[in-house]
């Protein structure tokens, strides 16, 4: 129904509600498996998302992000957020199983990994997205148990050449975050905490808390001066009583930007749309290089052949460069000590107070985890109409993904804060390795599909769809992994030849706890046989709009209820219990013929699906 506004006048506190029907809404063209259906006759459950819930808001680093509860029924989560490293999930049928199954991911007609692989997508091409569930989806049989998503990308528009522009500048704020104490109300808390325990002045955390009060915005370096505390603290190199906030060491305030250049247009023979795209998110993370870098360029184009034959070309590169800590887990994961910590030395070195190292350096100079992604995407539609009722679709897909993944992680020396003396190392030399994986992914689909429609007698709208589909996935991956330490020493012998031979530089990188694998396979699915058919009595008085009341319509009301009689009274369906309802105006018809839409389409319409699916 349209949604309206009533304006309330003086001390009205009774209104008189009219619900108006919306007939585009039920007129609109919903995206199934392998065609489209009119929502006023779907029985299915689909969900549709349009380009307007994508639209405004601001930098994205995948357009699932627009879509966390937004989608009734539909649950989106992701695992981090961390630029480019989110690791979106998605739940089409709900929470209530721990064996949930992801949905599959269609993107033109041509299938994708999973819904992570949104990720490379420019939100600003994408026209609507649909979401499949339950009986919607089981044409394309066992591999969407988890229901479909539907990704359907703008499409070429005859006309003058258009040229729009979009960007956008996001600055991202830390939210909720914990408070923490200063070093004055730490200190007051210990020795409140340790006088209630009963302990004295000789208590080694009393006098170092009193220590830290007296000694504020100050250290103390054992190097000049003996230990206050004797047989206490015998790891550590200082005393430094400074007021640390390590939240606001860690995080910050970030900015993303994000950038669409579009070009449409052409007659109606050929048309074209040219996308690029390009954005930047970085990281509240302030230490180390943490950020993702998205370039899209996407070429749409469509062919008129004949009045019969016409062909829709979409070409597409998108490319991820990602870089964050390697080391970032343990920063993360270290605990955060007393307040009066410095983050670094006084000239600016990693500070270690005994086993404990500031957790910013293991993101500044742990070394960096660099992932770099390639894809290109080609979906060649051609359609075909055989006769008025028959049409024919072949669509052929290919999908080619590179990743290379860069992993390095350094040994830290940290110091004492004068910063002339190294008192921890972690990780040591010998810990430090370099690791390099480089996998290709390729992706072909053929598929095929034949159209049939049919209306009887103004009334039997039957539709029948048959065809088939191929899929092959290839995928050859390669990784390496390499002791620093260990490989240097290797290179430096002089008993080691300047060229060695690959198989033994595998073997020999084996021996010494170093590693080079290689992995290759392919699987392929055909699903022979899906299908769909259709059948929707359509009835006039229930889809047309009822005249307006005038003298004529009064007088001719006797007509329109003969004619909700004849639609009730169709062959084989009993009529609708209707008692000794006479139409007498327009709103009386409207309800009777609604009441019979409601009663004819429960009892006639008929959607089958059906896909199996074999390796």
């Amino acid at each position: 129904y349209k949604s309206q506004e009533i304006a309330v006048k003086g001390n009205e506190t009774n209104l008189k509600v009219v619900l108006a029907e919306d007939s585009e809404m039920l007129d609109e063209v919903v995206v199934v498996g392998y065609g489209t259906q009119k929502k006023a006759t779907m029985t299915g459950s689909v969900t549709v998302v349009n380009q307007k819930m994508l639209e405004n808001k601001g930098t994205m680093s995948s357009p699932v992000q627009a879509l966390q509860g937004q989608v009734p029924g539909v649950i989106i989560t992701r695992n981090s957020t961390a630029p480019g490293d989110e690791s979106w999930n998605m739940s089409l049928r709900g929470a209530v199983s721990k064996n949930t199954t992801s949905p599959l991911v269609i993107i033109d007609g041509v299938e994708y990994e999973s819904v992570n692989e949104l990720r490379l997508l420019n939100p600003s091409d994408i026209e609507s997205i649909n979401f499949l569930k339950d009986a919607s989806a089981s044409i394309y049989g066992s591999k969407a148990a988890g229901g479909v998503v539907l990704v359907t990308t703008k499409k070429a528009q005859a006309g003058k050449v258009q040229v729009d522009y979009s960007g956008s500048v996001t600055s991202k704020f830390i939210g909720l975050s914990p408070h923490l104490m200063s070093l004055e109300q730490w200190a007051s808390s210990v020795i409140d905490a340790r006088t209630n325990d009963g302990y004295g002045d000789d208590d080694t955390w009393m006098r170092y808390a009193k220590l830290a009060l007296a000694y504020k915005n100050q250290y103390i370096n054992l190097d000049h001066t003996t230990n206050p505390f004797g047989n206490a603290f015998t790891d550590v190199a200082d005393f430094v009583f400074f007021d640390t906030n390590w939240q606001d060491i860690m995080w910050g305030t970030a900015a993303s930007t994000q950038h669409e250049l579009a070009i449409a247009g052409g007659s109606d023979a050929s048309k074209y749309r040219l996308s690029l795209g390009y954005m930047y998110d970085d990281s509240n993370l302030k230490w180390g290089n943490n950020n993702n870098n998205r370039y899209n360029l996407r070429l749409t184009n469509t062919f008129k052949l004949s009045n019969r034959a016409s062909i829709e070309s979409v070409i597409a590169y998108n490319r991820q460069d990602q870089v964050a800590p390697t080391q970032i887990g343990s920063a993360l994961t270290t605990n955060s000590q007393q307040p009066g910590f410095p983050s670094a030395t006084a000239n600016g070195k990693p500070y270690a107070w005994g086993t404990w190292g500031a957790p910013n350096w293991y993101c500044k100079l742990g070394g960096d985890n660099k992932l770099k992604v390639s894809a290109i995407n080609i979906s060649e539609t051609f359609r075909y109409s055989i006769l008025k009722d028959l049409t024919a679709s072949v669509t052929a897909g290919y999908n080619t993904s590179t990743a290379i993944r860069d992993k390095q992680s350094k040994a830290i020396d940290w110091y004492n804060y004068a910063g002339d003396r190294v008192v921890r190392s972690n990780p040591t030399e010998d810990k430090s390795s370099y690791s390099k994986s480089n996998s290709r992914t390729d992706f072909y689909s053929l598929s095929g599909h034949i159209d049939w429609s049919h209306i009887f007698a103004d009334v039997h709208d039957v539709k029948v769809m048959v065809g088939s589909q191929y899929n092959l996935k290839e995928y050859e991956g390669t990784f390496l992994y390499l002791n620093l330490s260990i490989f240097a020493s290797l290179l430096s012998s002089p008993s080691t030849p300047k060229r060695m031979p690959r198989a033994w530089m595998i073997l020999l990188t084996s021996s010494l706890s170093n590693a080079l694998c290689h992995m290759a396979f392919s699987t392929f699915r055909i699903l022979p046989r899906s299908g769909r058919i259709a059948w929707n009595l359509r009835s006039r008085p229930c889809l047309a709009e009822p005249p307006a009341e005038s003298p004529s319509t009064r007088n001719n009301s006797h007509s329109s209820g003969s004619l909700l009689e004849q639609s009730a009274n169709l062959p084989g369906i009993p009529p609708p219990d209707i008692g000794d309802l006479r139409c007498t105006d327009s709103r009386a018809l409207r309800a009777a013929t609604r009441a019979c839409a409601a009663r004819i389409t429960l009892s006639t319409t008929i959607l089958a699906s059906f896909g199996c699916s074999s390796r």
